[in-house]
């Protein structure tokens, strides 16, 4: 009788603490999703090109970028897509898959498909930023190409390769 009552009790323990650790690794994430959404600087909202009828529609659902006929499943969710004349700038979800912890979640894309680059991350532009933790969170702005990082950098992005052309630390 005492070997029930101390597996029973044993039991009853690991699921409390099995309950404390996942309340709170779920306040951890709603304090992260709670802090990227309310850190982003306020801009005005984003003015795309007027595309020509012979450059294919872009859209996406999910994880899944539409670009005329054809789909691309990608890593994360897209949060953001910004098709212009000579490619297609996609934000992804970094919170969304494990697969973004080491690369960057703004990636350029061109209209066959292709990825053509990822871009830069701003470790190393005055104040040090984790490059597996630092993420790009919004596009704020399409012409020049600016997006609103973690770390609290608003990064100016070349087109043509995706590295950081200027960077203002905003926090």
């Amino acid at each position: 009788m005492n070997d029930y009552l101390s597996l029973g009790i044993g039991i009853v323990i690991s699921l409390i603490a099995i309950i404390g650790i996942s309340r709170w690794l779920e306040k951890k994430f709603r304090e992260i999703r709670s802090r990227e959404s309310h850190s982003v600087p306020e801009e005005a909202p984003l003015v795309l090109p007027d595309l020509p009828p012979s450059i294919p529609s872009v859209s996406h659902n999910e994880n899944i970028l539409s670009i005329g006929s054809k789909r691309i499943q990608l890593e994360a969710e897209v949060k953001q897509i910004i098709p212009l004349y000579e490619l297609i700038v996609v934000l992804l979800d970094s919170l969304a898959s494990p697969s973004l912890y080491d690369v960057s979640n703004l990636v350029g894309f061109n209209y066959s498909g292709d990825e053509l680059w990822r871009a830069e991350l701003p470790s190393g532009y005055g104040i040090k930023a984790s490059p597996s933790r630092d993420r790009y969170i919004k596009i704020t702005k399409v012409e020049p190409l600016e997006s609103y990082c973690s770390s609290g950098f608003v990064c100016q992005i070349n087109l043509s390769n995706g590295q950081i052309i200027e960077s203002e630390f905003t926090k």
